[in-house]
């Protein structure tokens, strides 16, 4: 659910709310690549914060790793 109200609040221009709601879902769910990969994106794309994008990759690479 949380995963997808980060994909809604982005939509709606509302990062920090996405924010909000994909790290909801990781603490879920620590492997979820896809909340990784979205939470870089907005980091990346919307907020310009290239570090914490770098850090949410990488994650979502680890949690594919974990997934094999």
């Amino acid at each position: 659910m949380f995963f997808f109200l980060g994909i809604t609040f982005r939509q709606i221009s509302s990062y920090d709310e996405a924010i909000q709601s994909y790290q909801s879902a990781l603490q879920l769910n620590a492997y979820y690549s896809d909340c990784y990969f979205n939470l870089g994106n907005v980091y990346f794309e919307e907020k310009k914060d290239y570090a914490n994008a770098e850090i949410c990759y990488k994650s979502a690479l680890d949690a594919l790793e974990e997934e094999r």
